[in-house]
């Protein structure tokens, strides 16, 4: 069998896993013949499902069934962000003895406390069954990750992805899947010479992605990257559904929204009376018993679904606004020099969300992508670009990093104080992977140890109160030479992780050898003979030179001694014979006479 690779898309709703095979990337389907696989866990007295059966199971279960767990990887207990999540789980979030964020379920009569990385290495190893049923054994293996992942975030996907087996080759941007999936395949449309500028709108779930990247046929970048986090799909729905809970509680005195099972039910009816209306102006909702015996009648309009998510449009506009200024302030590219607006994720199908592109960007929006499956080509075209097994085009790409990474170590002064310094190891915009080299004398190294520490900018992330993204311990071993050095490659990884990728001592010897006086003289004297001996030969060679070049030239005089002698025979012989002409001429006349 061919060796194949897999690219994996985590989104907020639903996962796609693409493989790459006789060189076309194609989907893998759910074992219930899906394309798309729901981003969801769920528990139960005997057994632990994922995907389509968590999912059906999500109202009759939902005490024990995780929605978004991929959102709450990497969150810390004082970041913003984890009040506004807990407001779509079913299951609210709680915090173990050290801090770290968990959820407590009962399985098998048992109190248990898992956390965002252990449910989502049950759904890895679930997942991971979708290709190992279709005979794909491999460890060639991409993983997408929102652009706005923290290093904290990075890692707890690593974990995650760790704890079930799985063997990940590189996680990587979804603006870099996109990217990869629009233009590896389009490399005949570009030019060598100029570079086009695309924008891409991801528009999904629960966040909202905007970017650009530059396109010729030899390299592609992601230039500048604009995000929020909370504003996608289901904020629509769950405005939609807040006002609807409202109108029903004016009505018959109870709430929907308080009940979670109903809550639920009111949230999935809601999704897809949203698609319907995508196409449709104006809807009517029923609901049979929704609460207390009461059923649900309401007549939805477009106009009126527009005005209720205004709150969301309102920050999606201003995200299409913003991302115009990063990309002015990122690179000098300007709003005409931009080709064109894709359009991905489930989302942006919204007209309204359509009307807000064109409005802002002062185009069409194009819709040559495959907004559910673009992120998951992508990725397998980047798992394809990083095996040895697959010869890609000589094509080169460059990722963008989200955040400035700072990196702090010690050092001994010339005065003997210590110093502790920070300098820039990557900023905000770079590409990655990248590296940087200190090097030092042993005389700055602080007891033969080397603390480094990485952190982000304070003035760029705000919200993060410890702010320590990696700390290394380096002991140089044994004793060091006084005119030793250490070199250090501080890097950022494939993942956007920043960590010591080499340290190399240099230690210099100087070693006194003794020398022979005499000995070197004599050899200087037959040296100098040598030198005399060849001179003198050199001489008679020449002497030599000069005898054979007389000796030629004598040669040659002679020739020309002779060829002058044989000049005056002729001539002797032409006189005697015009004599003997002029004798038989008077013989001649004689008889005549």
């Amino acid at each position: 069998m061919s060796h194949q690779v897999i690219g994996l898309h985590i989104g907020s709703l639903g996962s796609v896993v693409g493989r790459f095979k006789d060189r076309v990337v194609d989907v893998v389907l759910s074992d219930s013949s899906n394309r798309q696989v729901p981003t969801v866990v769920s528990y139960n007295d005997r057994e632990r499902n994922f995907g389509d059966i968590a999912l059906q199971t999500n109202k009759s279960n939902f005490k024990r069934t995780f929605v978004y767990p991929n959102r709450f990887l990497g969150l810390q207990k004082n970041w913003p962000f984890l009040d506004e999540e807990s407001k779509y789980s079913n299951i609210k979030p709680v915090l173990d003895q050290t801090g770290k964020i968990g959820f407590n379920v009962n399985y098998k009569g048992k109190e248990e406390f898992y956390t965002p990385e252990s449910l989502m290495g049950l759904y890895f190893s679930k997942i991971k069954n979708n290709w190992t049923r279709e005979g794909i054994d491999t460890d060639d293996i991409v993983v997408s990750i929102p652009d706005y992942f923290t290093v904290y975030e990075r890692k707890a996907m690593l974990e995650a992805i760790q704890i079930s087996g799985i063997k990940c080759s590189a996680l990587i941007n979804e603006s870099s899947a996109i990217s990869l999936s629009y233009g590896l395949l389009r490399l005949n449309e570009f030019t060598d010479d100029k570079n086009r500028i695309v924008g891409f709108v991801d528009m999904g779930q629960a966040k909202t992605t905007i970017f650009f990247g530059t396109f010729n046929k030899k390299e592609m970048k992601v230039v500048s990257v604009s995000n929020e986090r909370f504003c996608g799909a289901r904020e629509f729905d769950y405005l939609i559904a807040k006002h609807i809970s409202d109108i029903f509680e004016k009505k018959y005195g109870c709430d929907p929204m308080s009940a979670p099972k109903i809550k639920i039910r009111l949230m999935d009816y809601i999704a897809k009376i949203r698609k319907t209306l995508t196409v449709n102006k104006e809807i009517g909702l029923n609901i049979d018993s929704l609460m207390d015996g009461e059923d649900l009648t309401y007549n939805l309009t477009r106009e009126e679904f527009e005005k209720i998510i205004k709150p969301v449009t309102d920050k999606f506009r201003n995200l299409c606004e913003k991302s115009i200024k990063d990309l002015l302030e990122n690179t000098k590219i300007k709003l005409e020099d931009i080709h064109s607006i894709e359009m991905v994720g489930c989302a942006v199908r919204t007209p309204i969300i359509q009307e807000i592109i064109k409005d802002v960007f002062k185009k069409e929006v194009s819709k040559t992508l495959l907004p559910d499956e673009c992120i998951s080509r992508g990725c397998t075209l980047f798992a394809a670009m990083n095996s040895p097994y697959f010869s890609v085009r000589n094509f080169a790409f460059h990722h963008f990093n989200p955040y400035t990474i700072e990196v702090e170590y010690p050092y001994v002064k010339k005065d003997g104080s210590v110093v502790v310094k920070r300098d820039v190891l990557i900023k905000k915009g770079d590409t990655f992977p990248k590296g940087k080299d200190y090097t030092f004398d042993k005389s700055m190294l602080v007891k033969n140890n080397f603390n480094v520490k990485f952190y982000y900018n304070k003035k760029e992330i705000d919200w993060i109160d410890n702010d320590l993204l990696n700390a290394f311990n380096i002991t140089i071993p044994g004793k060091m030479e006084d005119k030793a050095s250490v070199k250090f490659t501080f890097s950022v990884d494939l993942n956007c992780i920043p960590t010591t990728k080499a340290a190399v001592l240099t230690e210099k010897y100087t070693e006194e050898v003794p020398v022979k006086v005499v000995e070197t003289e004599k050899k200087e004297e037959k040296k100098e003979d040598k030198k005399e001996e060849k001179k003198e030969e050199k001489k008679e060679e020449k002497k030599e030179e000069k005898k054979e070049e007389k000796k030629e030239e004598k040669k040659e005089e002679k020739k020309e001694e002779k060829k002058e002698e044989k000049k005056e025979e002729k001539k002797e012989e032409k006189k005697e014979e015009k004599k003997e002409e002029k004798k038989e001429e008077k013989k001649e006349d004689e008889k005549k006479g």
